[in-house]
């Protein structure tokens, strides 16, 4: 299995950094609020702001943060960076308007809900990239033949009479969960294979299929509303024509 890394940020930024462009990449890189990225920016202190990444993302993300005049540096997963921010609260920098770098880190990282913030436009953009990442890293073929089966299981299950259809919405939300779980493999180094797509049925497997199930009932309940529209509309138009004078 590849070695983890953490990407760290030393606390400096070059003298001629357009600190509002170095903002901006930081939050779009690293999924964090504007507000957030300027905190740590500004902090002038190291913190680790990435954790558990593979060499190939960790060095992606050193080279973009470099181009903008962020300095950083990458380390083994198991190294012990000083002044890190997880070991002390905001207030310790001195800065009572300090964002808690622990808080929102720790959150993003161990896959707790945080509170809605607001990110670049172009951050749509590193999402796409992201997800090509995944496929280039490794198990390109892997995630081909993961797709294919995906593919087939939907449309071969559309097409048997009238179960087959509802049986495909019951399950899509366990077999997404599959790819979700390759690409946790990736990011903790591992690899994508095609056993990830039936990992869903393990235990969460009730959790996404009542997921399925709510997700029929409303396709249920939407089409018969259509139905019932359309049923009156054409109704409407048949009474005039029946008052209309011969």
């Amino acid at each position: 299995m590849t070695k983890l890394c953490q990407v760290v940020f030393t606390g400096t930024l070059d003298g001629d950094a357009d600190i509002e462009n170095a903002v901006e990449q930081f939050s779009n890189l690293l999924d964090y609020s504007i507000d957030e990225s300027r905190s740590l920016l500004t902090a002038g202190r190291e913190v680790v702001i990435k954790q558990g990444v593979d060499p190939d993302r960790a060095e992606y993300c050193q080279r973009a943060l470099t181009q903008v005049g962020v300095g950083v540096r990458i380390e083994s997963a198991d190294s012990e960076t000083t002044d890190s921010p997880f070991t002390e609260s905001a207030n310790d920098t001195g800065n009572p308007y300090q964002v808690s770098s622990a808080s929102f880190y720790e959150a993003k990282e161990q896959g707790e809900l945080t509170d809605p913030h607001s990110v670049p436009v172009l951050r749509g953009w590193f999402w796409i990239q992201e997800g090509f990442g995944y496929i280039r890293r490794r198990g390109a073929w892997s995630w081909l033949l993961a797709a294919m089966i995906y593919l087939s299981v939907i449309f071969g299950g559309s097409f048997v009479p009238l179960i087959g259809p509802y049986a495909v919405i019951l399950i899509l939300p366990v077999l997404n969960a599959g790819f979700m779980l390759g690409c946790r493999e990736q990011d903790e180094g591992g690899r994508f294979s095609v056993k990830h797509l039936l990992g869903g049925f393990q235990k969460p497997r009730n959790q996404l299929l009542l997921v399925g199930g709510v997700y029929i009932v409303g396709v249920v309940v939407s089409a018969g509303v259509e139905m019932a529209l359309w049923t009156l509309f054409l109704l409407e138009i048949d009474l005039e024509a029946a008052e209309m004078p011969v």
